[in-house]
């Protein structure tokens, strides 16, 4: 690293990203522990006292904008397949390897990329995540599309791209649920600043709304909501407002931290059956992917993902050789879907 005039103060966040390979940094188990998570940029995004799963979710989002943004051509494509973005979502370690030492030289293997080239590419990685912090990275409209022609459903204000949702269930009784969900949203009208969607939450004994906040720019609030003794469940409408207007064909993204007070066996139940994700889709989707992460020593029976149900609200499905999931040895797991349809629901179920 010295060649490379590498400051001693940097080489412990390039060796942290570095540590990230081998699982891809969605799936890492020590980053919430991690050095990364303490980059001025994710505490400028985050707040000095935001919890350590909320920093781990803001470095991941910000590591994802730094390699679409900042970084060139085979650049960007070698981040991708290190951290496992992408195409390269839940591919196993082996194959990333060759993938990335091929991309350099074909008669590479990864011994041959993991040396200097590795070393080089993980500077060129730090120092774009060191400069981010000057620059506006959660600029909230992305003008990515700009259409003459209406494309969308008629009567939605917006078409759902990209949904990405982490669940993190509580290790204690101390401790709420907590999850981090990001959308990007395509304006299907003009001029228009408000996002509005019906959510819902198991009630188990819970006598308030969720707590909301937003991790980018604009405001949230809950409009209203009402719980239904013979489901158990509560439904709220929640309202987000963006610094300004969207025009039609245009992209907007936004992050929300949702904190629900639940108590741990109400929860992690000895019986029964449970399911995180998206219920009844009120429009197309790009790309979806549903994340939980366990506590420790609190693992399902069985758990599976689920596809093209009608309504989440009933039992999704059945665990089958071919939808199974496996929960890594941090008890995280993690499903991507592509091409959702509008009225399905899509997600991971459990049980106990």
């Amino acid at each position: 690293m010295k060649s490379l005039d590498i400051l001693a103060s940097d080489i412990p966040f390039m060796d942290a990203l570095r540590s990230l390979i081998r699982t891809g940094a969605v799936a890492a188990p020590s980053l919430e522990t991690s050095s990364l998570i303490n980059l001025p940029v994710v505490i400028r995004y985050s707040g000095l006292d935001a919890s350590s799963a909320k920093r781990t979710y803001i470095f991941i989002q910000v590591l994802q904008h730094v390699i679409r943004h900042r970084l060139e051509g085979k650049e960007a494509e070698t981040a991708n397949i290190l951290f496992g973005f992408e195409g390269y979502a839940g591919v196993p370690i082996q194959d990333r390897y060759r993938a990335v030492a091929k991309l350099y030289n074909p008669y590479w293997t990864w011994e041959n990329y993991r040396k200097e080239p590795l070393t080089r590419h993980l500077l060129t990685i730090y120092l774009s995540l060191k400069r981010e912090v000057d620059l506006d990275f959660n600029s909230s409209i992305q003008n990515a599309y700009s259409r003459s022609e209406h494309t969308g459903l008629v009567g939605q204000d917006w078409l759902l791209e990209e949904f990405d949702g982490l669940f993190i269930l509580p290790s204690d009784s101390s401790r709420p649920i907590e999850s981090i969900q990001r959308r990007r949203l395509r304006a299907m009208c003009d001029e228009i600043d408000v996002y509005r969607h019906p959510a819902y939450v198991r009630e188990r004994g819970i006598s308030s709304a969720p707590q909301l906040s937003l991790l980018s720019q604009g405001t949230i609030k809950i409009l209203d909501t009402h719980a239904d003794a013979a489901s158990n469940m509560r439904t709220y409408v929640t309202e987000v407002t963006f610094p300004q207007p969207v025009r039609y064909g245009e992209s907007v993204e936004f992050t929300m931290y949702k904190r629900v007070e639940a108590q741990i066996e109400h929860v992690l139940q000895k019986r029964g059956w449970d399911w995180y994700g998206l219920v009844t889709l009120a429009s197309p989707a790009q790309s979806a992917r549903v994340s939980l992460r366990f506590p420790p020593g609190q693992r399902p029976k069985s758990i599976w993902h689920y596809k093209d149900i009608i309504s989440g609200l009933v039992r999704p499905g059945s665990p089958t050789t071919q939808n199974r999931l496996a929960i890594d040895a941090s008890g995280f797991v993690s499903y991507m879907w592509r091409d959702l349809s509008a009225g399905y629901s899509y997600g991971i179920s459990f049980e106990w």
